[in-house]
């Protein structure tokens, strides 16, 4: 005898289907929204920002609550490198940090007292992996043209 099957039962099941698809995309999108805010306030914390420090454990709980394995990051040195390795800006931060060397030698060559904090940003940021390009790529390049 044949077990009968309720009605609309493979509609049901790919209702539930796309529920939890969409369930798991929301929460990867949670956990790099909370990633990225982690990342801002790790730059804080690089730069002795305390409060920010207890920010990016935080951010990371929650992180870790929507979805994120336990095991993808530990909290210590490097906070900043070791979250942009989650996200996989570290191209992103090369080019940041590359701008911001820069921008603390024209300040620099400008006199002014702003550099150092420009550039201690800079080395919280830098990765190490490809700055030298993104400073030559990021440096004003002025072209004097004297008529003939």
């Amino acid at each position: 005898m044949p077990i009968p099957i309720e009605k609309n039962r493979a509609e049901k099941i790919n209702r539930q289907i796309a529920k939890l698809q969409d369930e798991i995309t929301g929460s990867t999108t949670d956990v790099r929204r909370l990633l990225q805010k982690a990342m801002l306030q790790s730059i804080q914390a690089d730069n002795g920002d305390d409060v920010a420090r207890e920010k990016v454990r935080v951010m990371l709980d929650a992180a870790i609550d929507r979805g994120l394995a336990k095991s993808a990051i530990t909290d210590g040195p490097g906070m900043t490198s070791k979250i942009a390795e989650l996200l996989d800006r570290t191209p992103s931060l090369d080019h940041a940090a590359g701008l911001l060397y820069e921008a603390a030698d024209l300040l620099t060559e400008a006199g002014h007292q702003d550099a150092a904090a420009v550039l201690a940003i800079a080395e919280s940021i830098n990765t190490a992996a490809n700055v030298e390009h993104w400073r030559t790529v990021s440096r004003p390049h002025v072209e004097v043209i004297t008529p003939a």
